[in-house]
This record gives C-alpha cells, structure tokens and sequence, in this order.
C-alpha cells in the first residue's frame, strides 16, 4: 500500500480485484466491475476518518504497469476491515450521490404524491 503523508492527513492508495465489491455493497451500480482490477485511494484524517475516496475500475494491462511505478496489489483477503469498510463506505456515498441526481432529474409530476391517510378510527377520534 502506497501511503503518502499530507499535513495531518494521509493518501492510502492501492489495486485491487472487483471481483466481490458488488456482494458486498449491495449497489452494483457503483461497483467498477465490468473491469477486473481497481484502483482506489483514501484520504485518511490523523483521527481516521475518511476524508475523501476514489475507486476507478482499470484493465489487467494497467496492473503491471501501476506495480512498476510501486503501486502494489492486495488481494481481497489481505486487506484490512478497515480498509474494507472504507472502500463500502465510497460505494454507498457514490448510490447516494446517483439517487440525488437522479431525483432532481425527474419531473415533478414523475415523482409519487405522498398523502396521508388517516384509518377512520384516528378521524372519528379527532372529531
């Protein structure tokens, strides 16, 4: 794992497969897994927070020369739970973000109409 210092902070970056990201984000849609390798990159706080994540899917050419340029790749199973729930946490924000633009996207009369509905019990009651 390549880490970086900056000022109060870290940059962990790394490769790794796709294979098993989707099962467990449970949002295929942001998972890069029609490629076979990932790179991904954490912005650590010295409290350990994750400041900022990025995980771009890339080719198996790429791998090679990302390792020659001293980026190593991790197996699934080598990495830390910290580190995996980092990289869940980067997929779940990314659904989010989707599920936002997607909802400003649709027109008002697209979107469903919430009205509440008082059971005849609750309305006599309010009488």
């Amino acid at each position: 794992m390549e880490v970086l210092s900056l000022e109060g902070s870290c940059l962990v970056r790394f490769v790794t497969t796709t294979q098993g990201w989707a099962e467990l984000s449970r949002n295929h849609i942001c998972v890069p897994d029609k490629w076979p390798f990932m790179i991904v990159e954490l912005l650590v706080a010295e409290d350990g927070s994750v400041l900022m994540s990025t995980a771009e899917g890339i080719p198996k050419n790429t791998v090679k020369i990302l390792q020659c340029q001293g980026l190593y790749y991790y197996d699934f199973e080598e990495l830390p739970d910290t580190i995996v729930e980092a990289v869940i946490g980067h997929f779940k924000n990314l659904y989010k973000k989707l599920m936002r633009r997607v909802d400003t996207l649709l027109p008002a009369s697209a979107k469903p109409q919430l009205i509440l509905v008082h059971p005849p019990s609750m309305v006599a009651r309010n009488r």
